[in-house]
């Protein structure tokens, strides 16, 4: 809940600046190298950008990675710390990410119909909940979940069409977080997103 005052704040410099504001959404894949297991999927971005020129802007990105896979067995006690047996074990990861940061375009102006590229970088958060879920025969066992925040930077670059009145955009993404985001040694989220953007209002 702290963050929201921020969010707000960077929502509230979007629109009060004069130039060219623009929403959109995507669908991309992740991937997380150094994962102590596949770390791999597909989850959707929502994006909030004011293009201060036609050859920068500023935009805010959020996205959620759903994941769900087998962890290794987890000894289980009772209250005296006796030993009861090896449960299996499920981790379900659910990571919203934030990015906001600046993108310069090289190539056609913004406003100007056709294929431009860009390349753009800045900070990222991610907000981690794990949970990991239990499975013993005769028994009931409670779920453990953990919450955490990370911070770190990130880089993209692709390409975007515009229609006229909507922009087709295609990036790659590689984010390097300064702690792990899941098990292992995970501290690099990779992506690739197709998505849209639509002009709201031009002040």
């Amino acid at each position: 809940m702290r963050k929201l005052p921020l969010l707000f704040i960077v929502i509230n410099i979007f629109y009060t600046a004069s130039s060219q504001i623009m929403a959109g959404a995507s669908i991309g894949t992740f991937n997380m190298p150094g994962a102590g297991t596949k770390f791999k999927g597909i989850g959707p971005t929502i994006k909030l950008e004011y293009g201060k020129s036609d050859r920068s802007s500023v935009y805010l990105d959020g996205s959620l990675y759903n994941k769900k896979q087998n962890s290794p067995s987890t000894t289980i006690t009772d209250g005296a710390g006796a030993y009861i047996g090896e449960a299996d074990t499920k981790a379900h990861y659910s990571i919203r990410h934030l990015q906001l940061g600046f993108k310069n375009i090289f190539g056609k102006d913004l406003s100007d119909k056709g294929f431009s590229f860009f390349v753009g970088g800045g900070i990222a958060i991610s907000l981690v909940k794990t949970t990991y879920k239990y499975t013993l025969t005769g028994y009931d066992i409670p779920d453990s979940k953990y919450n955490n925040t990370l911070f770190g930077f990130h880089f993209n670059a692709g390409v975007q069409y515009n229609l006229d009145p909507i922009i087709i955009e295609f990036k790659g993404n590689f984010d390097l977080m300064l702690k792990p985001v899941v098990t292992g040694d995970s501290y690099a989220i990779l992506a690739s997103r197709l998505g849209v953007l639509i002009p709201l209002e031009k002040q």
